[in-house]
């Protein structure tokens, strides 16, 4: 008997449950707010290239040193043959930080062990009054595992720019021509 009992209890709950005017309620559209999710190495690396732009910013030293490897150099795609080392970079960045924003979007990172390749689009620079908007920069990093975390070795980067060009390996889509009838 009281199992039976049990049974019917039971199956009353979920009745009501679904005859309940909440369990089929739908939120509407406009109340829907998308949550990002990252993955674990996503959330790291951001947090190390928000550190970066806050030690530079705060003309911190010994927390860059931290950060980047003594031998760290970036390379400007459109000026390849000439990368920019540690001290040229570093002058340039201090001394432009207080218009660096911290925007990371679209980051991606792929872990080999003891080396990430973390690539990101960075709004890098805070919009001036008088212009618009830079288009951004595509950043490609390689970090490198030490003791205790990771340093920043070497730095790809390019302005972020629409173009049609095309290169091994990629066609931009083409273009839809509204037909006017």
């Amino acid at each position: 008997m009281s199992k039976e009992f049990f049974s019917l209890g039971y199956l009353f709950a979920v009745l009501l449950g679904i005859t309940s005017p909440n369990a089929w309620s739908e939120t509407p559209a406009q109340d829907i707010v998308p949550v990002p999710t990252v993955t674990r190495l996503v959330k790291l690396f951001t947090q190390l290239e928000h550190d970066i732009i806050t030690s530079l910013k705060n003309n911190d030293k010994p927390m860059l040193s931290s950060l980047v490897d003594d031998r760290f150099e970036m390379q400007v795609a459109s000026q390849s043959k000439e990368p920019v080392p540690m001290s040229a970079w570093l002058d340039k960045s201090l001394a432009e930080s207080s218009l660096y924003q911290y925007e990371i979007s679209n980051m991606s990172v792929y872990d080999y062990g003891g080396t990430a390749i973390v690539s990101f689009n960075w709004q890098a620079f805070s919009p001036k009054k008088d212009s618009s908007v830079s288009p951004g920069v595509f950043i490609v990093d390689v970090w490198k595992k030490e003791r205790p975390g990771w340093k920043l070795a070497i730095r790809f980067a390019e302005g972020l720019q629409k173009s049609g060009e095309r290169f091994p390996g990629y066609a931009p889509a083409e273009e839809t021509i509204e037909k006017k009838y």
